[in-house]
């Protein structure tokens, strides 16, 4: 886990003066006119956070340093990459470097390619003092101006379009469903660990009243009842049958003590999944606030669906641009965890409220992590401070 603290660039677009940026642990806004080089800074920040240095061959600069602070270290360490160190060697064409892939060449063009690649500065690094090796690249998202299509469709006829836009719609949802599964497995997974530790809780519990837990109950008979309905509802429907009337199992509560015990555990293991499943309540919950006609977001057990005003579902794929990219941006920083979230203009097919509110969402969503946006939209700016704003 790490994020960016400092940059420095020099030679962007030509210019004479170096820019010297130092960056928000939480919110940064990139500003500027067409052509001033937000782009290429974020470009800049993602070959640095993956370790790329090929991809800086063909970005408008002479050198860059981008100070990271790595959160398991505990410590700032510096990457530079300087285009002066490359002068005696041969500088890949961009477009050749993107176009190769290993697995596609013969043992005779790997070695050739594995021979010019090896040509390209690479980002310089200190080494740990603990002698191990650093991390191949840091944990980060980074969602480009073409995070949702980069097919140019324009020369294509209607019939061609409509193909080429399905099969780019079951793209975008095939990848949404991934993220999301990926994320909602490791809930899954925590949740039932939760579980079995309850149970290993409640059963020690039971049958020793040595245990050191209070003799008095921490929930009132009501709240007791409604934690335990709820705990026997999630293993099956007809288990809350089991518990009675409010009024029997108050009964019940007032003089068993092992009851109570039990209750207290189960009290505990709720808590917990509440706590884990809260992301997910508070990520669906706010795109429900945010989609138009009173659209809800649903899980399935394939992924994510989307419950329309006469409660048929659709798949992501169906819904408009605008809400395509929010649903992405939305996601993507929610399950960013601790690390730097880097947008190339979010306001893209958005309606100007959710510009307006698009930054203090995502934080509120992840307040872990370290946003930055390259931005022409003033909307997006609006509930970001001054001194979080950069002019490019």
């Amino acid at each position: 886990m790490a994020h960016i603290v400092r940059i420095r660039i020099e030679g962007l677009l030509g210019r004479s003066e170096p820019i010297e940026l130092d960056l928000d642990r939480s919110v940064n806004v990139f500003f500027g006119e067409n052509g001033c080089g937000k782009t290429t800074l974020l470009k800049i920040l993602q070959s640095a956070l993956s370790r790329d240095g090929e991809s800086m061959l063909g970005l408008p600069v002479d050198r860059a340093e981008v100070d990271i602070f790595s959160i398991t270290d505990q410590r700032v360490i510096p990457h530079v990459w300087d285009r002066k160190s490359a002068r005696n060697q041969r500088e890949l064409p961009l477009e050749l470097i993107n176009s190769l892939r290993e697995s596609d060449l013969s043992p005779i063009e790997r070695a050739r390619y594995l021979s010019l690649r090896s040509s390209a500065p690479d980002w310089k690094i200190p080494a740990r003092k603990n002698k191990e090796p650093q991390p191949r690249s840091w944990s980060h998202v980074f969602l480009p101006t073409t995070r949702l299509y980069n097919t140019d469709s324009s020369r294509r006829t209607p019939e061609q379009r409509s193909s080429t836009d399905d099969r780019l719609n079951e793209a975008f949802a095939e990848a949404v469903n991934k993220r999301w599964l990926l994320y909602y497995t490791q809930v899954l997974k925590e949740v039932r660990t939760i579980q079995e530790e309850g149970l290993r809780a409640v059963l020690y519990h039971s049958l020793s009243l040595t245990s050191g837990l209070p003799t008095g109950a921490t929930l009132n008979p009501e709240q007791a009842y409604q934690r335990v309905k709820k705990f026997l509802a999630r293993q099956s429907a007809q288990d809350a049958s089991l518990l009675g009337s409010t009024e029997v199992f108050a009964g019940r509560y007032a003089t068993d003590e092992a009851l109570r015990r039990v209750v207290d555990n189960i009290n505990n293991v709720e808590s917990r999944i509440e706590a884990s499943m809260a992301p997910i309540h508070k990520f669906t919950s706010t795109i429900d606030s945010l989609f138009s006609r009173n659209k809800k977001l649903r899980t399935t057990d394939n992924g994510l669906a989307v419950e329309l005003e006469d409660g048929k579902l659709i798949t992501p794929a169906h819904l408009s641009s605008g809400e395509k990219h929010l649903l992405v941006v939305l996601l993507q920083a929610m399950t960013a965890d601790h690390n730097s979230v880097i947008i190339d203009e979010p306001e893209l097919s958005m309606h100007i409220d959710w510009q307006h509110a698009l930054a203090e969402t995502i934080y509120r969503l992840n307040p872990n992590c370290q946003l930055i946006l390259a931005s022409h939209s003033p909307e997006i700016m609006a509930n970001v401070p001054d001194e979080k704003i950069f002019r490019i």
